[in-house]
């Protein structure tokens, strides 16, 4: 419907956006009849749809201040208290409440509905270890161990994820837990927090861990020595302080049966038996040394197969926190001049590199600087290898070290009969 001025002689007509604005006539009577005599027009008769256009009125008969642009009230933050004295904010305020409450139960269901299908999807085992390695939580070694077991685990886990099932873990479930978080904590915390907390929280983990009858594992009556001790400390105002030491030793790779029980397998103390698991050619110790006192004492040892510098890592970590519950106060960490042990360092938080050397991290529980010390035999050791197959090396003075002079200096004390006591 077009509107249109109804004064005399007057074309205007509405056009949106325009600069000419339209106008209904008043619906007092007495003024109404003042309006139909100003525009000059014989009988004529104001009705609802009646325009009045702004150019027969002058600039000051407008109020500016009331044309002023307003924001509509859509939302519940909108309205105050003031709206509620108005029946229609009132009920168009309940209105939007409804709208909002439908929304967000329909979000909630939407949801619920996401997180079903992603319980089906890591229903079974296999699918689950491929999620891992997918976010990088999990390296292949570690999936090529949890392979060989089978199902059993994950669906323990439904169970007691949908409240079917409770009461004591079972053996499968137990060995499964202990091996996932031996290899990554983080890998743990995100499949628990997938199965909605089936899995046992990570203390009660880092007790499984602890044996009595001298197989792999941090051995507890070890760690209730240290405690003892701790305690004895205490009682005369001091603190114990100890070193960690960690080392990797060679073994032979061969199996053989012990109260019924193969052994020589990859076990990292999680009570896993297959024969689809790799032969252990490697025993990795933990020891403490005492730092105020004279004394020392292995904590821990595992049968391994090859472990990157991950898995190094959170084993560690895993020691100091079992250390740290006992106690004492781990200061140091020693290992060997390794490549891998670098890497280990830096996946701590320090940074063994040439530039910007920086020798400590933070301590797992307290946060203070925890150093690290590499083995000074085992660096002279790499050294004099790394001279023996170079032939040659230069010192910080850029002198040459000649490998010839050693083979020549152990030449000449054969000769002579010298008992130097030359190591080469």
């Amino acid at each position: 419907m077009v509107v249109s001025c109804c004064a005399f002689g007057c074309t205007e007509r509405a056009v949106k956006g325009g600069p000419v604005t339209f106008h209904c006539f008043p619906k007092d009577e007495e003024r109404r009849k003042i309006w139909e005599i100003k525009i000059r027009r014989e009988n004529f008769k104001a009705t609802k749809s009646s325009r009045l256009c702004s150019k027969h009125f002058s600039p000051d008969s407008f109020d500016r201040e009331k044309f002023a642009t307003r924001k509509r009230k859509h939302y519940l933050g909108d309205f105050d208290d003031d709206d509620m004295n108005s029946p229609t904010k009132a009920r168009k305020l309940l209105s939007i409440a409804q709208s909002q409450q439908k929304k967000w139960k329909m979000k909630i269901k939407n949801a619920e509905r996401k997180t079903k299908r992603l319980e089906k999807k890591l229903f079974t085992l296999t699918e689950m270890l491929s999620d891992l390695k997918k976010k990088r939580l999990a390296t292949e070694p570690a999936a090529n161990v949890l392979k060989t077991m089978f199902d059993g685990p994950a669906l323990e886990m439904l169970l007691r994820a949908s409240g079917l099932k409770k009461g004591k873990y079972a053996p499968e479930l137990r060995s499964f837990a202990l091996t996932l978080h031996f290899y990554s904590k983080k890998a743990y915390v995100y499949v628990r927090k997938v199965f909605k907390t089936c899995l046992p929280h990570t203390s009660t983990v880092k007790k499984w861990y602890q044996v009595v009858d001298g197989s792999p594992g941090f051995t507890k009556e070890a760690l209730e020595v240290l405690k003892c001790k701790a305690v004895e400390a205490s009682q005369r105002n001091r603190q114990l302080v100890c070193c960690l030491i960690i080392d990797e030793m060679s073994i032979r790779r061969q199996t053989e049966l012990d109260n019924g029980k193969l052994c020589g397998y990859v076990d990292y103390g999680t009570d896993l038996e297959s024969p689809e698991l790799p032969i252990a050619n490697s025993a990795l110790t933990f020891m403490v040394n005492a730092v105020n006192g004279n004394w020392k004492i292995p904590i821990a040892y595992f049968l391994i197969g090859g472990l990157n510098a991950i898995e190094r890592t959170n084993l560690i970590k895993i020691a100091l926190e079992c250390l740290h519950e006992t106690g004492i106060k781990v200061v140091a960490l020693t290992f060997d001049g390794l490549l891998c042990n670098f890497k280990v360092g830096n996946e701590l938080g320090a940074r063994l590199e040439a530039v910007n050397l920086k020798s400590t991290f933070p301590h797992p529980i307290t946060g203070e600087d925890v150093c690290i010390f590499l083995d000074p035999c085992h660096c002279l050791k790499l050294v004099r290898n790394t001279l023996g197959s170079k032939g040659s090396m230069f010192d910080a003075n850029n002198q040459i070290i000649d490998w010839s002079y050693v083979v020549k200096l152990e030449k000449f004390q054969q000769d002579e009969g010298l008992l130097a006591a030359t190591k080469i």
